[in-house]
């Protein structure tokens, strides 16, 4: 989060403790802290300790560097203690710059094994960092409940304008989401202000298991039967890969346009799914498998979104 400094921080009933405060959270590089238009602190700076100096100036110099390099997805103006929507007083920019992301998951189960597994090499450092130090929080969202989780979330966490909302798109056909997901997307851009989310490409989590881990499935009891199964989803087009209901397979619902063209020599082998528990096999997971399956854009786009909120 980035916040933006008005001048009634200055003002006499504003704590200068506090101002000190908010700016270690920059100092440790999780939020930026950055001066309005007009502002200058250059006169506050100098009334403090010699020992405080450096460390707040060099809070402020890093601020603006990575403000101008990769900016946070909120920005927060912060005034005295007076402060009027939607401005919001020091004392508060504490309380926000303290709560953890809220990272709310249909299936904190799953979703979350899936999250582990995935992030970009780009990414790991920084998502460790944000497990370690408690910056981020991963709320169950309980699937079709999720609507109203977020609603809960959103009424009563003190993580105010910091959640993050991750979801399939249950999508039965290319760029074709689910009403259900575009329910969702459209409550996200509803609140003031919008709640960051992401929604799957594909149709959910377990439609980017790469070949390799479905291999390795396929390794277990039952071969004969598994390895068949898995050459036939390895017959299908990206596009039927993408969208195929890898759980329940052709007992569930899946588009017919789309797989109109599939052999039956390839169709009954599918028809049970690889079952409720494939996403188990999100586990020791290369991302050269990812990028070779052509996921890497997707998650960069993901973890970027979570880094910049945290």
């Amino acid at each position: 989060m980035t916040f933006e400094l008005l001048p009634g921080v200055l003002g006499p009933e504003s704590f200068a403790g506090d101002l000190i405060a908010l700016l270690n959270f920059a100092r440790d590089g999780r939020h930026w802290v950055v001066p309005g238009p007009g502002l200058s602190l250059d006169g506050w700076i100098q009334a403090l300790p010699e020992s405080l100096r450096a460390e707040v100036s060099f809070a402020l110099d890093l601020s603006l560097e990575q403000e101008a390099r990769s900016p946070h997805f909120l920005r927060v103006q912060v005034d005295g203690p007076g402060a009027r929507p939607p401005a919001i007083s020091l004392q508060e920019s504490l309380q926000r710059a303290t709560a953890p992301l809220e990272v709310i998951l249909e299936n904190i189960e799953s979703d979350l094994a899936f999250l582990e597994a995935v992030v970009p090499p780009d990414y790991r450092d920084q998502m460790e960092e944000m497990r370690s130090k408690r910056w981020i929080d991963f709320v169950h969202g309980g699937g079709s409940n999720l609507p109203a989780v977020l609603r809960h979330r959103l009424e009563n966490s003190r993580a105010s304008q910091r959640h993050f909302v991750f979801f399939d798109s249950d999508a039965l056909t290319p760029n074709q989401p689910s009403k259900k997901a575009n329910d969702l997307v459209d409550q996200c851009l509803a609140e003031q202000p919008p709640v960051a989310h992401h929604f799957l490409q594909r149709r959910e989590i377990e439609n980017y298991l790469p070949l390799p881990a479905l291999q390795n499935w396929a390794l277990q009891r039952n071969k004969r039967e598994r390895r068949k199964k898995l050459e036939s989803f390895k017959a299908l087009s990206p596009n039927q890969k993408h969208h195929f209901d890898l759980k329940r397979g052709f007992r569930g619902k899946n588009d017919s346009a789309l797989f109109a063209d599939l052999e039956s020599r390839h169709r009954d082998p599918l028809a049970m799914g690889f079952g409720d528990k494939i996403w188990e096999w999100f586990q020791n997971i290369d991302f050269d498998w990812l990028d070779r399956d052509g996921q890497r854009a997707e998650l960069m786009e993901l973890f970027s979104k979570l880094w910049r909120l945290r």
